[in-house]
């Protein structure tokens, strides 16, 4: 699945085999979000994680940090 792209966001949902895979992204996504200083918006379930990034300082819209960020997350997918 490609990110979904609107002025306000990048969404994409991430399936996984079980809950304990679904986590261990999750950590993964809390590590480059410590890096970079840019926290996602991010819902679990059990097999899914969906993440939703937009720059809230920049007025809740899709900046080029959000880009590097969706990159980043599909470069660790592959």
């Amino acid at each position: 699945m490609t990110w979904i792209t609107t002025k306000k966001a990048l969404k994409k949902k991430f399936k996984f085999k079980s809950f304990n895979e679904s986590i261990k992204f999750l950590n993964e996504i809390a590590e480059i979000s410590e890096k970079l200083n840019h926290h996602p918006e991010i819902i679990v379930k059990f097999d899914e994680v969906w993440l939703k990034l937009q720059t809230h300082d920049a007025g809740c819209v899709v900046t080029k940090k959000d880009y590097n960020f969706a990159k980043i997350v599909d470069e660790i997918r592959k």
